[in-house]
């Protein structure tokens, strides 16, 4: 089974830039989705870009066939936030970035 760390460090900087940890009315100051993946991108190395992309694809199949063993991982971590956050399930919201 994969670890999926580079998905988890990725999840762990987007909570982190869209201010997930702070209630509503203390959340300014946050940064966008793309200005989140370029400062994730340039403080990793091309390997763990190419281990990011492994994970998301893994991770998309596996929703698309039904098993959500991912989510679990990613509950284990409190980073379960996209749909509330930005308003897509996580697969969705990867996929789409993900193909940019």
């Amino acid at each position: 089974m994969r670890g999926y760390m580079e998905l988890i460090s990725f999840m762990k900087a987007l909570g982190d830039g869209i201010l997930d940890h702070l209630p509503e009315d203390q959340r300014a100051g946050q940064l966008s989705v793309e200005e989140i993946i370029e400062q994730w991108m340039s403080s990793k190395s091309y390997r763990s870009s190419l281990s990011l992309r492994k994970d998301i694809v893994t991770y998309i199949r596996l929703q698309e066939s039904g098993d959500f063993s991912v989510d679990e991982i990613l509950s284990w971590y409190d980073l379960c936030f996209i749909p509330e956050r930005l308003g897509v399930e996580e697969h969705v919201f990867l996929a789409e970035y993900s193909s940019q």
